[in-house]
């Protein structure tokens, strides 16, 4: 089970328990406008549904990492051309763009309804010190658990004293060999989340000077060049089959959090020009090809630049509109987000995502691994815990300080 706070509760992983706007109820399958802001309620149901969605993408992605998992599974020939049934199956680390919209959006939203500003140092501090706090306790804490698994069993980490440095001032990074850190590889994801949240107030005071549509092309710019670079000019480091040190670096992914403020800025001024259905449809269709244009690239080794310059673009846009789609939607789609279980494991996904990766290294798990239930019980467990303990107090305390 995950972590069951009240609605009111803050706390997703990259939320700053801001108050945000609720969209009013409407009729099942019409479209609804933002309240002003004086009637934003303190959470955003269907948000935490999507950070829900995200997490299981991710812990379904690790548990059948050598199967169902991997990209292109299942493939078969007809007439000789692939295709792929299990597409969506291979291809749920795609969560991890999902999660990295949100936090745009969840970020951007009070600037976006001129809750808050960037207009001093002191306003910065404060931004710094709410992201600290949210960010830093739970990291922290698992990082040094990480660190105590390792030297107790597992013995990845080679020189401790470059990479406990690195990896406690998140300065990993900026190293091909650290990038995926050792003593917990799904910390790279944090890594590229800290440095948007450092580079954060610079973003804001280049909206305001250059507005929110220049600034999703300059984005669009920076992120397509730099996969180009990492996959036609091999200037990045292949980790895994899916993470490229160069293409998944803040600069590569910088378009998953400018669409996010995009949808954040469209959500303020009360946008309703493309219906909830269409929008599902659409996002539907950019997926599926995201995903089928992913695995014809990279399940027979060849990194294809299609996949640098579609893949990732094509998954992000079809979650802007799912975004969109879920905040207007009065019907089936708001219902099924805000469901409480997966609401609540969307508030309590910061700590499901940092738990199971340690559980990973410790359990051998395999596609009939009498182990998955073990895993899957054991991260539900120690999220509970830690979020009660860890993640919540922390991030009440920034609150209280800003």
């Amino acid at each position: 089970m995950s972590p069951s706070p009240s609605p009111a509760d803050p706390g997703s992983p990259e939320q700053t328990g801001e108050p945000g706007p609720s969209p009013a109820p409407g009729k099942a399958g019409e479209g609804t406008i933002a309240p002003p802001p004086e009637q934003a309620g303190p959470r955003i149901e269907v948000i935490d549904g999507l950070r829900g969605v995200a997490i299981l993408m991710v812990i379904f992605r690790h548990s059948f990492f050598d199967t169902l998992a991997q990209p292109g599974w299942g493939a078969i020939f007809v007439d000789g051309q692939p295709i792929f049934p299990f597409t969506y199956f291979s291809n749920t680390w795609m969560g991890v763009n999902l999660f990295f919209l949100d936090s745009g959006f969840v970020l951007y939203l009070p600037f976006a309804l001129g809750k808050r500003r960037i207009g001093a140092l002191s306003e910065v501090g404060a931004l710094y010190r709410r992201r600290a706090w949210r960010l830093l306790p739970l990291y922290y804490v698992m990082l040094a658990a990480g660190l105590a698994l390792d030297a107790a069993w597992l013995h990845h980490v080679s020189d401790p004293l470059v990479e406990i440095p690195a990896y406690a001032t998140f300065l990993f990074p900026f190293f091909d060999a650290l990038w995926q850190p050792r003593v917990n590889g799904l910390l790279w994801s944090i890594g590229v989340e800290v440095w948007f949240s450092l580079s954060f107030p610079f973003l804001v005071l280049l909206i305001q000077r250059i507005g929110i549509k220049r600034f999703v092309a300059g984005a669009f710019v920076v992120a397509l060049g730099t996969r180009y670079l990492a996959y036609a000019q091999h200037f990045g480091v292949q980790n895994t089959r899916t993470l490229n040190t160069l293409a998944d670096s803040l600069p590569g992914r910088i378009d998953n959090f400018a669409l996010g403020m995009a949808a954040a800025t469209l959500f303020a001024r009360g946008w309703s020009a493309l219906r909830p259905p269409i929008a599902v449809l659409g996002a539907t269709l950019l997926f599926t090809a995201s995903c089928w244009l992913w695995d014809m690239s990279c399940a027979f080794g060849q990194y294809q630049l299609a996949a640098a310059l579609g893949g990732y673009l094509m998954a992000n846009l079809a979650f802007f509109l799912l975004l969109g789609a879920a905040l207007r939607s009065g019907g089936l789609l708001r219902h099924i987000l805000s469901l409480r279980p997966l609401r609540w494991m969307g508030i309590g996904c910061y700590s499901l995502y940092l738990v199971h990766g340690p559980l990973l290294w410790l359990l051998p798990l395999g596609p009939r691994s009498l182990m998955l239930p073990l895993f899957w019980a054991l991260t539900a467990g120690l999220s509970v815990l830690l979020y009660r303990h860890v993640e919540k107090p922390g991030m009440l305390r920034g609150k209280r300080l800003t």
